[in-house]
């Protein structure tokens, strides 16, 4: 599965997401990140209608989206990235 992140060099709360996911993201091994500046990836940021940052896109190997995630809420990621 791949974890797309959009994300805003100025988002604050982007910032603490990248520090917590650096954290626990070892934990999912079956998990690729990828960052996605919204500044850098216009065209995917339309395609995925990323209205907010950060947002985080679950999609598997077909690319097609499993779950999305709006924000960065500590209570939530765990069990976003666990697909529960």
């Amino acid at each position: 599965m791949k974890l797309l992140k959009f994300s805003a060099e100025w988002c604050n709360p982007c910032k603490q997401l990248d520090k917590f996911l650096t954290d626990i993201l070892p934990e999912y091994s079956d998990i690729e990140l990828v960052h996605m500046p919204v500044e850098e990836n216009k065209d995917s940021a339309m395609h995925y209608n990323i209205r907010s940052v950060p947002t985080m896109i679950m999609i598997d190997e077909d690319n097609h989206v499993l779950r999305t995630l709006v924000g960065f809420n500590i209570d939530k990621v765990k069990p976003f990235l666990a697909g529960t």
